[in-house]
């Protein structure tokens, strides 16, 4: 699990894992999720960015080959599945169990 805090300063924090509510914090805002082209890996951008006038992140627009505004969170498949859905979407996936009649 990959998790990288882009911050529109151009500096970079790198937690061990994060909460969708950390997410938020981290964005400063609701978060939208933007996939960059040709990887699994996304950004977590504050999905007001550009009416909030926010700076623009020139690393994580380098990544885009677009302009994203603000603190991003960069992150792999597997941390956005466990960021968007919560701890258990970390866990194994179970068998179904059968149904009785």
């Amino acid at each position: 699990m990959s998790i990288v805090i882009l911050h529109a300063n151009g500096s970079m924090t790198t937690p061990t894992s994060l909460t969708f509510e950390e997410a938020r914090q981290a964005v400063d805002g609701f978060v939208q999720v933007v996939r960059l082209p040709g990887s699994d890996a996304s950004l977590l951008v504050n999905e007001d960015g550009q009416h909030l006038k926010l700076p623009v992140n020139l690393m994580a627009s380098r990544l885009f080959n677009g302009v994203i505004l603000g603190t991003v969170v960069l992150v792999d498949a597997e941390a956005a599945e466990v960021i968007l859905n919560g701890p258990e979407a970390e866990s194994e996936p179970t068998e179904p169990v059968p149904h009785v009649h």
